[in-house]
């Protein structure tokens, strides 16, 4: 049975829902529409003494209009109780009533599969970057009890993230480069930097949010009509009128910003055929100023109050709140002293990003950087959500089989790498066979036909040897190169093979596992259309870190890369040795020997050919650099179990560090990118 994932954006205005099926190439999370509009309004109508909820979402707004007065004595109609969830009892017991009457909701229209123990649907849950614990606690225990245990929590700009990715509205060029990710929401203000394909910073606000600009309109409204509010309460409406209508002027106005901003606003405030006064903004730079100086409500003071960051944010009771909203996207560029030019992209995400003056601040902040608005801001974060988690399982998965199969990649690496190894010693003699020869044979020559003294030959043969030597460390240089190279390639090719004959990896072993979204772009490959070919890519290319540290241990490696310009030293003796054993003489050359002088007579006499004779030389020469090379690869059969040894160690070790999985962990993010 495939396996579903719920993706939950639940919001402070609106909540979201998508559904992701297991084992699609590219998984995009599908809506789930109970409305005709995308969005659930996170709106609660219920009674509260026995708990029993009337409806939620769009249904509880409509049902709390047509009732009487009297019937309203007795309800209420809950909104705003998301972000204070889990440090408020009432607001905890809210978000519990809302979450099970809109899961039971979509089970009985048979839009989700049952919830049980066996059950193969997971609910990945959206939090802010600034969820408090107690929040995540509150989640957990009210899926538990629902039927659905141990749901994952996913940071919600991450969500928008891997939406747009996989819609190919971001390249993979702006996530190497640095993006950073604004969700500006109802409740809060969540940002989270990536560069290099990793997640280096997340940081936010769990008090700033779109709620403070519904207050914000409301306290205008009640300054522009007093006496308004006793009205509200003596009929049971201010909670309508203040977080919901309100909450759609609000909305409305910044629809009209976007159009035209001269124009005054104005709204009549109607609840069924009563009217309550109007309300006007008579021009944006007014607006603007009473953001600047924004004083919170008492009773949304009150209620927020529980929040341990709200007492730092409103510290005497005003706030600039266009400054507050600037300084936190600004916080981690300043902590970490990120340089902005460090963004090649800013993505806008969340229903309160919409606003002018909040789309400006970004650009004035970021003047020669991409911004990407998402076209439906509020639903972009549950849609990614699923596919977002989907890579952590599947790579958890990956390196489960990777670590039960490191038995057989290892020995084939190892065998790999002696093969490359030997090419390269036998390369590099090849070299050095024929510079020594090119550097010795004219001075040999002129030793056999001009006579001389060994001692004579030996100094002839030592001038320039420091200028071979730099051409033989660039030859060198450029073989080392090459076995870099073949070995990077060779284990992405063992890494590709290992992919190649478990294809039923998605389809047996783990049916829930889901291409990885983000990392499609790496591959340019024939293997682009292999789901399971992702991870293989990005091993391969770690090897080109690891290389030196597996082989610089081994002395086969220094023999094998480096060893033969160490062999100069012995290369003039070597010569001298070779023609004095053909002279007659044994052992060592003594320096009364190297006195001796030889006329041209006599070394043509002994050396009929000097063709024969620079072969007779150069053979042995040959053969000498040839029992090293032997040598060292005897040394290479005694020291491959070391090696082997070495390979597994770091390549676990680097599949452990390039987890996708690991780092978009969120006890991991926490403790690594405290601000």
């Amino acid at each position: 049975m495939a396996r579903e994932l719920i993706g939950l954006d639940f919001g402070t205005t609106n909540t979201h829902l998508s559904l992701t099926a297991a084992g699609e190439k590219n998984p995009i999370g599908r809506d789930i529409r109970i409305f005709p509009q995308n969005a659930i309004q996170s709106v609660l109508l219920y009674t509260p003494q026995e708990s029993r909820v009337i409806a939620f979402g769009q249904t509880a707004q409509e049902e709390w209009v047509t009732l009487s007065r009297s019937e309203r004595r007795g309800l209420k109609l809950a909104v705003n109780f998301k972000p204070i969830t889990g440090v408020d009892p009432v607001a905890t017991k809210e978000s519990d009533l809302f979450l099970n009457a809109l899961f039971r909701y979509l089970r009985d229209q048979n839009i989700l599969s049952s919830a049980s123990s066996d059950n193969s649907t997971q609910v990945v849950i959206g939090i802010p970057s600034e969820a408090e614990r107690s929040y995540r606690e509150a989640l957990s225990t009210i899926f538990t009890k629902m039927g659905y245990p141990d749901s994952p929590f996913f940071y919600e700009p991450w969500g928008a993230l891997f939406y747009h990715y996989s819609t190919k509205q971001i390249d993979k060029e702006h996530l190497f480069r640095g993006i950073l990710v604004v969700d500006f929401g109802g409740g809060t203000l969540d940002c989270s930097y990536l560069k290099d394909f990793r997640v280096r910073q997340v940081w936010g606000s769990n008090v700033l949010g779109g709620q403070l600009l519904d207050d914000c309109f409301y306290r205008l409204f009640l300054k522009q009509n007093p006496g308004v509010e006793k009205v509200f309460r003596d009929e049971a409406v201010e909670r309508y009128i203040r977080f919901i209508l309100f909450r759609e002027i609000k909305e409305k106005y910044s629809n009209r910003l976007s159009q035209n901003l001269t124009i005054p606003f104005r709204e009549t405030i109607w609840v069924g055929k009563d009217n309550y006064g109007n309300f006007e903004i008579p021009d944006y730079p007014g607006f603007l100023d009473r953001l600047r100086e924004y004083n919170i409500s008492e009773d949304l003071a009150t209620s927020l109050t529980a929040l341990p960051r709200f007492l730092e944010t409103f510290s005497d009771g005003s706030l600039d709140l266009l400054k507050a909203l600037r300084e936190t996207v600004l916080k981690a560029f300043r902590a970490q002293k990120i340089p902005k030019d460090a963004v090649s992209l800013v993505l806008l995400t969340g229903g309160s990003s919409r606003w002018k003056f909040f789309r400006d601040m970004i650009g004035e902040e970021f003047p020669n950087t991409k911004i990407l608005s998402s076209e439906d801001p509020e639903a972009t974060i549950s849609r990614g959500l699923g596919s977002g988690y989907s890579l952590v399982l599947f790579e958890k998965q990956v390196k489960i089989e990777i670590h039960e199969s490191m038995e057989e990649i290892t020995d084939r690496l190892a065998a790999v790498y002696e093969t490359i190894l030997h090419q390269s010693m036998d390369r590099s003699l090849q070299v050095m066979d024929g510079l020594l020869r090119s550097h010795a044979e004219p001075k040999i020559s002129h030793f056999l036909e001009q006579g001389g003294t060994f001692g004579d030959l030996e100094k002839d043969l030592n001038v320039g040897l420091s200028e071979l030597g730099e051409t033989l460390a660039l030859a060198e240089k450029e073989i080392h190169a090459r076995a870099v190279k073949q070995i990077e390639e060779a284990t992405q090719k063992e890494f590709y093979r290992w992919f190649d004959t478990r294809e039923n990896l998605l389809s047996e072993r783990a049916a829930f596992l889901l291409p990885d979204p983000l990392m499609m772009g790496l591959i340019e490959k024939r293997l682009t259309d292999r789901v399971f070919s992702t991870l293989a890519t990005v091993v391969s290319v770690s090897f080109g870190t690891i290389l030196t540290s597996v082989l610089g241990i081994s002395g086969v490696a220094g023999a094998a890369l480096s060893g033969p310009v160490g062999w100069l030293g012995f290369f003039a003796v070597g010569v001298i040795l070779t023609i004095a054993s053909f002279l007659g003489f044994k052992g060592k050359i003594t320096e009364g020997m190297k006195k001796i002088r030889y006329s041209p007579w006599a070394l043509k006499l002994l050396f009929p050919s000097k063709k024969k004779a620079l072969d007779r030389i150069f053979l042995k020469q040959t053969k000498e650099l040839n029992r090293r090379v032997q040598k060292e690869k005897l040394q290479f059969v005694m020291e491959k179990q070391m090696l082997r040894k070495q390979i597994r160690s770091y390549t676990e070790r680097h599949i452990d560090r390039i987890s996708f999985a690991d780092i978009t962990s969120i006890q991991e993010t926490e403790a690594n990118h405290d601000l």
